[in-house]
């Protein structure tokens, strides 16, 4: 699965961190500060090259630039429904069971 965070966010984000204008940004890739804000307010997007220097000036990877992280999803999800229904009792139950609960778990794991 592949998670997107909008990239005119992540722009406004990087910029803001080191303080710097959108016209300091837009000199640096000789582009009209006016293209840089719309980038910025996503009303346009900024072509692959300029990503790529983007990425470089704010010294992240370009994946992290456009908010694109892998997450692995298993192709078959096991789930074993009284091992859910036990857990959802103890994260329910009140903060002395479940230090018990804990305390015994690890008595016994202390035993095998």
């Amino acid at each position: 699965m592949v998670m997107h965070m909008d990239l005119h966010i992540n722009l406004r984000i990087e910029r803001e961190k080191r303080e710097w204008t959108q016209k300091s940004i837009s000199n640096k890739l000789g582009v009209a500060a006016s293209t840089y804000s719309n980038w910025e307010r996503g009303e346009r997007q900024p072509d692959l090259e300029v990503l790529i220097r983007l990425a470089d000036i704010y010294q992240i990877s370009l994946d992290q630039l456009v908010g694109r992280s892998f997450i692995p999803v298993p192709r078959k999800i096991s789930v074993d429904l009284d091992l859910l229904q036990f857990f959802a009792e103890v994260q329910a139950a009140q903060e002395k069971q479940r230090n018990e609960i804990i305390r015994y778990w690890r008595f016994m794991n202390e035993k095998s």
